[in-house]
């Protein structure tokens, strides 16, 4: 049977610490090195960040509260064929690998945006596609932040207007002062907590289960990973056809949305470009892959149980499978509980922070840069001044 929730002291310890860290990161390089007082400085580090962090932000950029909690949710209720979606990622990246980065690059261009002045020679384009793409990212960003809430809600009873303020207020202050440098490198800390946190409920619930082979048994007789359906029907929720070349389709945005553009700019070569989107591909497959294992797990552990969350009320949303079972795996493990919810902050931090600063870049139009006529003295380093209350406003919207 299932059991009270409990929170301990090392399960809050684990999680201040989480967001100290991102908070320090951002307070740090407001304060070193050129203190990013230019916008490219702010927005792009210079066009000359290592590899290797900007691979992982970028990774982490196409990751949020929906990844942990939506697809294990999903493949709990309706089998591991939800997971393909992961090959959706790998094709996107791979086919806008050779659309776009040869594209993009030699232009140098801050925002996506600004492409489309230059291709059509008209500014009236690039300023309805900003109007655009605040209004799509505004209604996305409030379904991350409202996942990871309902899951900290069900874990802690914190109501969702708490955690919401949380992840906003964390967010808008290391994004607005630490410049793309803390974006980058918050990432990467928040990338290692979501993957410890991930690769723990993967090896702990499959112990008590019985093993990785038992889990396999359990799934197998419950149809979760009936995965070969080749089925031409459209009533289906899930088959190859709607997973592989929809999702192949439908995430075609990601490679082409601001965050990934402000990436490809921070490199300082092609080649840099090139190896960052060839890499992240495979590795966001493998990232849906691992949040499908944490789902098999949870159906496995509840059929052994013969408790489903969801069948006996516990729950009443099925994004709060995954809190759960990380309640039910770990009580008697301190501290552990509190890395889930870590993670689940750092996953709504990461999407957060990275599309804030896209808006960031939006307004960096060079329209602005005029006041009556007039280039200010010293744009740039005022430009990126005024970025940081921009970023600010829209954290708060």
């Amino acid at each position: 049977m299932l059991q009270e929730t409990t929170f301990g002291v090392a399960d809050y310890v684990v999680c201040v610490l989480a967001l100290c860290v991102s908070l320090s990161i951002g307070l740090y390089y407001a304060c070193t090195g050129g203190r990013q007082v230019t916008t490219a400085e702010y927005h792009l580090g210079n066009r000359n960040l290592n590899f290797l962090p900007v691979m992982f932000s970028l990774m982490v950029t196409s990751q949020s509260s929906i990844l942990i909690l939506g697809v294990p949710a999903e493949t709990y209720l309706y089998g591991f064929l939800a997971t393909f979606t992961g090959v959706g990622f790998w094709f996107a990246y791979w086919l806008c690998a050779r659309i776009i980065i040869p594209v993009v690059h030699p232009l140098r261009i801050t925002s996506v945006n600004e492409y489309f002045k230059l291709r059509y020679k008209n500014n009236t384009v690039r300023i309805l596609t900003t109007i655009l793409s605040f209004i799509f990212w505004f209604i996305y960003l409030g379904i991350v932040t409202y996942g990871v809430s309902t899951a900290v809600e069900s874990v802690l009873g914190v109501p969702v207007w708490l955690c919401v303020v949380i992840v906003s207020v964390c967010s808008m202050i290391y994004t607005a002062v630490g410049g793309i440098k803390a974006v980058i490198w918050t990432d990467v800390i928040q990338f290692s907590i979501m993957v410890t946190s991930v690769l723990a409920i993967l090896i702990k619930g499959s112990l008590i289960v019985g093993g990785g082979s038992e889990v396999i048994r359990i799934n197998l007789e419950g149809k979760r990973l009936d995965i070969w359906n080749f089925k031409f029907d459209l009533t289906l929720r899930y088959t190859i056809w709607n997973i592989v070349i929809g999702n192949t389709a439908k995430l075609l945005f990601l490679p082409l949305s601001q965050s990934s553009v402000q990436r490809i700019g921070c490199m300082p070569t092609l080649k840099d470009a090139y190896k960052m989107f060839y890499i992240v591909a495979p590795l966001m497959g493998l990232s849906v892959f691992l949040a499908g294992g944490m789902g098999l797990v949870s159906y496995a552990y509840f059929v052994k149980d013969r408790c489903d969350p969801l069948a006996s009320k516990l729950i009443k949303n099925p994004n709060q499978i995954l809190p759960t079972l990380v309640t039910e795996i770990f009580q008697n493990t301190p501290g552990m509980t509190g890395l889930f919810i870590a993670g689940l902050f750092c996953a709504s931090l990461s999407y957060y922070e990275n599309n804030n600063k896209g808006k960031a870049c939006f307004n960096r139009a060079r329209h602005p840069v005029k006041w009556v006529g007039k280039t200010w003295p010293g744009q740039n380093k005022r430009l990126a001044v005024i970025n940081l209350p921009i970023s600010l406003k829209f954290q708060d919207i």
